[in-house]
């Protein structure tokens, strides 16, 4: 009998077998990872918003002269008049899931991108006799809820 080198077809088929397994895994892993990636990229990109938006209302609440809106207890804009500002009255409200704001009775101007959607907008204007008043915003930004609590100083 003559001594013959190779793989026999049962070999082959384990080997591709394997082949298959170790391929098919390296693709989950990498979709996972591409998957991941996009999450947390979502995730970054709402949470510069939000804190792009509450910084917007807490420039605006510095330096308050007077609040137009709420006038009192709560809604869904909020319009103040500031100290030195040539821009008067400056508006926030909420229309068609953005967020905008609007200078001296002007056209408003959208300060959230089509990746995020706000939604359950609400000033509150709280008084209590014999403390400084606040303003408490809320809103939620993609689902996830935001708030502030400002504490306003007439100076």
């Amino acid at each position: 009998m003559k001594e013959q080198n190779g793989f026999t077809l049962i070999e082959t088929l384990v080997y591709i077998v394997l082949l298959a397994i170790v391929m098919g895994g390296i693709l989950m892993v990498t979709y996972q990872l591409v998957e991941g990636t996009d999450r947390t990229l979502a995730k970054v990109i709402e949470e510069e918003e939000a804190n792009f938006i509450l910084r917007k209302i807490d420039w605006a609440l510095s330096n308050v002269d007077d609040i137009n809106l709420p006038v009192s207890g709560s809604g869904a804009t909020l319009s103040v008049d500031k100290i030195g500002y040539g821009s008067n009255p400056i508006a926030f409200d909420l229309s068609g899931g953005a967020f905008r704001v609007s200078k001296g009775g002007g056209a408003p101007v959208d300060l959230t991108t089509s990746n995020v959607a706000v939604s359950s907008l609400s000033f509150q204007r709280v008084t209590v006799p014999g403390q400084p008043e606040q303003i408490v915003v809320t809103f939620d930004l993609n689902g996830q809820p935001y708030s502030m609590t400002r504490t306003l100083r007439h100076d």
